[in-house]
């Protein structure tokens, strides 16, 4: 049935690939294997369906998998930031939170989720937290636009206006097409403080 589950999933018939490996999750709760490519295919279906309450479902399954592979091993990166991810999606900051932490501390270095905690941050008004994350982005990942553009818009939120200049400007001096950092640098008064 796994062996048959995975050729589906290769074939991208992902509905009946879900069907055989929740078999196999079923018959073997601790298979990290089957549910990591359970939480994948629900994804991939979320993306791809028409109505709210079906991407709402395959959301909830995703949330579940990824749950079950994250405490089967908790060192996992990839679940932790997946989950991240799909708690974003449902506006449940509090666990997205946590699981980017979680993935922190496994991984100290992963931008992903450092970038992903400074923004949940944000949203939370968090701001000095928020430019800790994308400091330390920055200091392992001097070239990385995006950092940058993210830690002006935490100091623009905490009111520091010039020095979110300052951060929207290195992000495009490293990236002249960046979208984001040129419109929030435009939207910016030109007079100081």
């Amino acid at each position: 049935t796994a062996d048959l589950g995975w050729a589906l999933y290769g074939a991208g018939r992902l509905q009946e690939a879900a069907e055989k490996l929740e078999v196999v999750a079923g018959q073997d709760s601790s298979n990290t294997k089957a549910l990591r490519g359970l939480a994948d295919i629900y994804a991939s279906l979320k993306d791809s369906a028409t109505d709210e309450a079906s991407k709402q479902s395959y959301r909830t399954k995703a949330v579940k998998s990824w749950s079950d592979v994250a405490r089967l091993d908790p060192k996992d990166g990839a679940a932790a930031l997946n989950l991240c991810d799909l708690y974003r999606e449902l506006k449940d900051r509090p666990n997205a939170r946590e699981r980017y932490q979680a993935a922190v501390n496994i991984d100290p270095g992963n931008t992903q989720a450092r970038l992903g905690l400074g923004g949940v941050l944000v949203e939370e008004n968090k701001f000095d937290e928020a430019i800790e994350q994308y400091t330390s982005v920055i200091k392992s990942n001097p070239n990385m636009a995006m950092a940058y553009n993210n830690l002006g818009v935490a100091m623009e939120k905490k009111g520091l206006v010039i020095e979110a200049k300052e951060q929207y400007q290195k992000a495009l001096d490293l990236d002249p097409d960046y979208a984001d950092a040129k419109q929030n640098l435009e939207r910016l008064p030109d007079k100081k403080g």
